[in-house]
């Protein structure tokens, strides 16, 4: 609230005109912003205008007929029916360049409007703004005039453009808090924050819905994240376009993009791949030299294979042209199916159409990283030769560890054997249980000697018949009740499975059998109370002395390691003998802590197993596909397995029952070389099926199944 003083003041000023202005004039001002777009592209601004500066400080006239990839980026950052423009692409691409052509073009010619300027933060704003940002600003005319620079608002990450502002900011939630504009730029959006960057579009959008039609984004970027994030995850919402060149020897088109691989198109590419095997047999740098001057693209056509030097391929990605998915060429050349226009428009640009990017220095660096990765398994020096200078997605620097599509999996590792089974061939069975805040995921993995592998079972358990004296439906809550933990013993540890073949059995008139869970590893990690509660429930039930008597070998706590580097892969037993709160336990229970960065790696190679046999996976006929989604729901990538779907329980079950099969020692050969006095084979207790009612535990006889059980309590209610 203003005092006396204050309000006598503003009465003075106003009497004295102080704040009298032309009503034309503000007017005028504000007209600017609502003015049609002066009928001049961005394309055109390049041709006409557009200024940089060379690395010696030199301005100089930009050429775009050395990018013509990038019109049709310029052409959709200027359509009324287009928000959002993304371009996935290498270093020294032009990416950056358009769209500070975008608002160069604006603020020459109008209409003006705010533009927030995104980097990952200050220290690349700093840099960006001081090598070209205010260089970018002085060298046209139109622009520098209408800057007042002797205004101290205008500071290195705000400038004061006309009626027209631009705000270069960090890209954090922080700073993103409160903006709005009409116009977004936002600069390798790959290096933001995660939190940042996996809402990116979300977050520019809703701050630029006041605007409407009139607002406008423009995200580029290298593929540092991946294959599901970053500019890649972006991507797969948009119109994506792929550029395409004809060979001038066979007359088929290709592209140098690696998503010709999803899109099942033809990819032309390089030969360096094949002269890596010469790196075995020369001296480092003289084979590096000889990749150099050797390198060229290659035809993929059947049938053609012809090869461009570096200096035909600047021709020959020149003539290219864009092609969205729905797209073809003609025999003739000419494309069929007309281009379509969607709020979302996606390119995808590679190092081989950048004319900036040199061919011969690049497949050097390529065959050094390559060279690098091969010899000690450190692939960075590849991945930013791949990201960076070809503005490919990197995979990983070994084929067996990439994760395929669900459905290549799905096609692989279906196999003709009934769910809760156990099939022919499997010789003892191992589980997982992971622990979630309101709920047990159960998944039941069969083993050969030969490390082939059968999913078996696979079950949440979220609402479940309380055993024992409560007789009741109860919510499971594995953080704040130990007694749900009891449900574990009955729906998993006591749980047996019928051989596939026990209706060939009871044909030939011998009994049916059933094999019981050899080791059940229990996650013993994650909300608030399972560390503790998951210790006290495993140390309760071996100390006790009545009712069924579990072998402690058959159930073990796990928690994985974030040490990437951990020699023991499948850890060490760790004695703990108090819980979360430092309470004393019943008795002293083993955690085991495994490498499950490496025990991934294995999974994901055996994965790529074809042919039945050591290592193989398989999955039962007819099962839903949100398990071989789980399955492949995380991908090798920076080093890093990162997940690509929400749910992935069936991989980490898989993962986990590794660590229970290696930690049993099963191909030890004293386990199989056992017979009775009779001199008949006998197997160890836990891979040895029985009758029906017979069990691996002591004192109890259980029911068949989880479904057997479930009815059993259901009668004695």
């Amino acid at each position: 609230m203003l005092n006396q003083r204050e309000i006598e003041e503003r009465l003075v000023a106003l009497g004295e005109h102080r704040f009298d202005a032309s009503a034309a004039d503000v007017i005028a001002e504000r007209l600017d912003a609502l003015l049609p777009q002066t009928e001049i592209s961005t394309n055109e601004f390049d041709r006409t205008k557009r200024m940089l500066v060379n690395p010696g400080g030199e301005a100089f006239r930009f050429d775009p007929e050395l990018t013509p990839y990038m019109d049709a980026i310029g052409d959709a950052l200027d359509h009324d029916a287009v928000r959002t423009v993304l371009a996935k692409a290498n270093t020294r691409s032009g990416k950056t360049v358009k769209g500070e052509s975008f608002i160069l073009r604006r603020w020459t010619y109008g209409p003006l409007v705010d533009i927030a300027w995104l980097m990952q933060d200050e220290n690349s704003l700093r840099r960006y703004i001081d090598e070209r940002g205010e260089e970018m600003l002085r060298l046209h005319p139109e622009v520098n005039e209408r800057i007042d620079w002797t205004n101290r608002r205008n500071s290195r990450f705000f400038k004061q453009i006309g009626k027209s502002k631009i705000n270069y900011l960090p890209a954090t939630l922080r700073a993103l808090r409160g903006l709005s504009a009409p116009i977004f730029i936002a600069d390798e959006i790959d290096a933001y924050p995660k939190n940042v960057r996996d809402a990116i579009m979300t977050l520019i959008t809703s701050r630029q819905e006041e605007y409407g039609s009139g607002s406008k984004a423009y995200l580029c970027s290298h593929p540092d994240q991946g294959p599901d994030g970053g500019i890649d995850g972006a991507l797969k919402d948009s119109l994506m376009h792929l550029w395409f060149v004809r060979c001038p020897h066979c007359g088929g088109h290709s592209t140098p993009a690696r998503e010709a691989e999803s899109w099942a198109v033809p990819r032309i590419n390089w030969n360096v791949p094949e002269m890596m095997k010469l790196g075995e047999e020369m001296e480092r740098n003289a084979f590096l030299d000889h990749v150099a001057a050797n390198v060229y693209l290659i035809c993929p056509h059947d049938g053609c294979g012809a090869t461009f030097d570096p200096d035909q391929r600047r021709p020959l990605m020149g003539a290219g042209r864009w092609l969205q998915r729905h797209q073809s060429f003609r025999a003739d050349g000419t494309i069929e199916g007309e281009a379509r226009v969607a709020a979302t428009m996606g390119f995808v640009i590679h190092g081989f159409m950048a004319p900036f990017v040199k061919l011969r220095e690049t497949a050097r660096d390529w065959a050094a990283g390559k060279l690098t990765a091969d010899g000690n398994g450190s692939d960075i020096h590849l991945r930013e030769v791949t990201v960076k200078k070809l503005g490919e997605t990197y995979q990983g620097a070994k084929a067996e560890e990439q994760m395929e599509d669900w459905k290549t999996v799905q096609a692989r590792i279906a196999s003709h054997y009934p769910l809760r089974f156990v099939p022919t061939g499997c010789l003892f069975i191992t589980a997982f249980v992971d622990v979630q805040g309101d709920r047990f995921e159960v998944r039941v993995i069969g083993w050969d000697l030969g490390k082939q592998s059968w999913l078996i079972d696979a079950y949440s358990i979220k609402q479940w018949p309380a055993f024992g004296k409560h007789g009741a439906f109860g919510n499971i809550d594995p953080g704040n009740r130990l007694s749900d933990w009891d449900i574990i013993e009955e729906a998993v540890l006591a749980a047996s499975y019928p051989l596939q073949e026990n209706p060939q059995r009871e044909e030939a008139g011998l009994p049916p059998l059933f094999l019981s869970i050899a080791r059940t590893m229990v996650d013993a990690v994650g909300v608030p109370g399972v560390s503790g509660n998951a210790r006290n429930w495993l140390a309760n039930m071996l100390t006790r002395t009545e009712g069924r008597h579990i072998a402690e070998y058959r159930i073990k706590l796990v928690h994985g390691s974030s040490n990437k580097a951990q020699k023991e892969i499948y850890g060490i037993p760790k004695q703990v003998m108090v819980d979360d709160h430092n309470r004393a336990l019943a008795q002293p229970v083993y955690e085991r802590y495994p490498n499950v960065h490496e025990i991934k790696r294995i999974i994901a190679k055996r994965m790529k197993v074809e042919t039945p046999g050591p290592g193989r996976m398989h999955m039962p006929a007819a099962l839903s596909p949100r398990y071989y989604q789980e399955l492949t729901a995380e991908r090798l990538y920076n080093g890093d397995w990162t997940p690509s779907r929400p749910r992935n329980e069936t991989w980490d079950g898989w993962v986990m029952c590794e660590v229970a099969r290696e930690t049993l020692k099963p191909d030890r050969a004293e386990l199989w070389n056992q017979t009775d006095r009779d001199g008949k084979p006998v197997r160890p207790e836990w891979a040895d099926p029985r009758p029906r009612g017979e069990s691996i535990d002591m004192v109890v006889q259980q029911p068949v199944s989880v479904f057997d059980r479930l009815a059993q309590v259901n009668e004695d209610v």
